[in-house]
């Protein structure tokens, strides 16, 4: 199986996240590393993220006082060496298969949601391509 990582920034949330990663921390499916990207909290949070350790997890927490859940995201998207990424919320619950049946393509879920990828993709790329030949227009 092929290592997720699950990335997941948080701001003032310490109530919200033990939940959380309790709920990561059950995951069905192994290898995982967990991300934790504190992004400026002045609450506890950084307590709750620090306590939660388990043997079969990978869990970095890392800090970025920048302003914005983007700049955190881009953060733990940058620290995670995964095939797999998934961004979650600080206030987010998953249940114990949930990365299981998207990282699987023959499920169902994991169908719709390689078809949900490739087409924001190819949208994307249609949208690049309008904006190029604008570019090249001017």
């Amino acid at each position: 199986m092929e290592l997720v990582s699950i990335v997941i920034p948080y701001y003032n949330r310490g109530a919200f996240l033990r939940t959380t990663l309790e709920s990561v921390l059950r995951q069905d499916y192994r290898p995982i590393e967990l991300i934790l990207v504190d992004n400026g909290s002045t609450d506890n949070s950084s307590d709750v993220a620090l306590e939660r350790s388990d043997n079969n997890f990978t869990i970095r927490v890392y800090e970025d006082n920048k302003p914005g859940a983007a700049v955190a995201r881009n953060k733990g998207l940058s620290e995670a060496h995964g095939k797999y990424v998934y961004f979650f919320d600080s206030d987010d619950e998953m249940s114990s298969d949930y990365i299981e049946e998207y990282s699987d393509s023959s499920t169902e879920r994991g169908q719709k949601l390689r078809e949900a990828i490739c087409k924001e993709l190819h949208l994307a790329s249609i949208e690049f391509q309008s904006l190029q030949g604008i570019i090249d227009a001017i």
